[in-house]
């Protein structure tokens, strides 16, 4: 283990003052661009050893037995790695020997904690509580074994303590905040989470983290001119951290589909346009927000489709299902083995459709024109006779495709079994196809109503 006190060069004993000296002393020495790897542990001896509790559990384990202190750390590796089991094992064989080393039983309350061992977890952190009643760490991780458990008044009078204690503790006022967001109490984790703001611009602190719970909680309780506010602070904070900038703009675009999933197109919108000014050129960003818009400006025209009893729903999905973006979806399958299957089955029995796609090219162009190359070529008898063969050609790929997605999706998902909500999309039965009306021959009525013959109406579009 590294000895933090002989890389900054001071006694065991050395005050904070020593401290901060030796430390500014050898990083103008060792700069990060000429000795990067000295610098990077200077940096770690000082970030231990300048806060007092980090530093009172460094000297914990320094003066623990070789062989002891050989086992904690392979314990604390292996947490880290998440194998909590092997941690908990060798824990529990410390505290056998040595029974009151408290650094050794914080880090397994944590690990039981992480291991779903909550009742062992909440054991440990309150024997640890009732000996170390000023401890603010110890009655912060009893409140998060507390919250894992359900119990919220218990975790929320913790976390209160803890802050008590610690004000200066970020994570607890997170951890505070997240209470109050599992008790549904949005009001009150807002006034915490404002309250933290606060204290971040005061004392310096990161704030990322902070401004995703105060974004969330401004969509939850509807205050959407803070929430513009809040997103616009995120964004210039995101420009100015370029270290983190790019995890930032990511984590803000998985909040946007998030959003959409959740139907919230317009704060989708929001949330990706400011993504993209964080992390610009990124073609997928673009390619997403390209969609969101265009889904945006035809959303009500698709919802009155949708209500128009004249269109057939077919159709209307059709169109949907290349305007609608990928997050908003229901459908468990890919788009592209449902655009398939859409278009095969509008191809093979136009004459059920025609009516409805005419009506769409004359009520709503917007509509018709998102797919208005395919419905140009269905159109046209010669161009829809080779899309047929081509489809029949590549069915029985695109067939064994989703036969085994589907597989797939059964094999592991126990939500689909037991979603009875879930109705199976028209295009995904294991049936064959099965018209819902009778052929319509060249001579016959037309389906679109004019009274013609099929083969003089829509028989003959070019």
């Amino acid at each position: 283990m590294k000895n933090y006190y002989q890389i900054l060069n001071v006694p065991t004993n050395a005050s904070q003052a020593q401290i901060k000296k030796a430390y500014f002393s050898l990083v103008r020495k060792y700069d990060p661009e000429r000795f990067p790897e000295e610098f990077m542990e200077i940096r770690e001896a000082y970030e231990v050893l300048s806060n007092e509790q980090t530093r009172s559990e460094y000297d914990s384990i320094m003066t623990m037995e070789p062989v002891i202190r050989n086992v904690y750390e392979y314990c604390r590796k292996s947490f880290e790695e998440g194998d909590y089991e092997e941690a908990i094992n060798g824990l529990e064989e410390i505290i056998k020997r040595v029974p009151n080393l408290s650094i050794v039983q914080e880090l397994l309350g944590e690990a039981y904690l992480k291991n779903g061992n909550t009742v062992k977890a909440i054991n440990v952190f309150e024997d640890l509580v009732r000996k170390h009643p000023d401890n603010a760490s110890f009655i912060s991780n009893l409140a998060n074994a507390y919250l894992e458990r359900g119990w919220h008044k218990k975790a929320l009078k913790a976390f209160k303590k803890a802050i008590e204690l610690d004000e200066d503790n970020l994570a607890i006022w997170l951890g505070l905040a997240e209470a109050y967001y599992l008790a549904k109490d949005y009001d009150r984790q807002r006034q915490v989470l404002i309250s933290a703001l606060e204290k971040a611009r005061e004392k310096g602190w990161d704030s990322v983290s902070l401004y995703f719970n105060i974004i969330q909680n401004d969509i939850l309780t509807d205050n959407m001119d803070v929430f513009n506010i809040h997103l616009e602070e995120l964004s210039k904070l995101a420009i100015e951290r370029e270290d983190i900038r790019e995890a930032i703009g990511w984590a803000m675009a998985e909040l946007g589909r998030v959003l959409v999933q959740n139907g919230m197109i317009d704060v989708a919108r929001a949330v990706i346009d400011k993504t993209i000014s964080i992390i610009p050129d990124v073609q997928e960003l673009l390619d997403y927000k390209e969609r969101l818009d265009r889904f945006g400006e035809l959303q009500k025209i698709l919802e009155a489709a949708y209500d128009d009893p004249k269109l057939d729903r077919v159709v209307v999905d059709f169109v949907a299902l290349e305007i609608v973006p990928e997050d908003f979806l229901d459908s468990v399958f890919p788009p592209e083995i449902a655009q398939f299957f859409m278009e095969y089955g509008l191809v093979d029995d136009v004459y059920s459709y025609i009516k409805s796609i005419l009506y769409l090219k004359e009520k709503y162009p917007e509509l018709y024109a998102v797919k208005r190359d395919f419905f140009t070529a269905l159109e046209n008898p010669n161009q829809r006779k080779k899309m047929l063969r081509r489809y029949r050609m590549e069915e029985r790929r695109y067939t064994s495709i989703f036969n085994l997605f589907k597989g797939l999706m059964g094999e592991g998902s126990e939500e689909l079994e037991e979603d009875d909500d879930y109705v199976e999309p028209w295009y995904s039965s294991s049936e064959p196809y099965v018209r819902e009306q009778p052929k319509v021959g060249r001579n016959d009525p037309c389906p679109c109503g004019s009274g013609k013959k099929y083969k003089k109406c829509c028989g003959k579009i070019e």
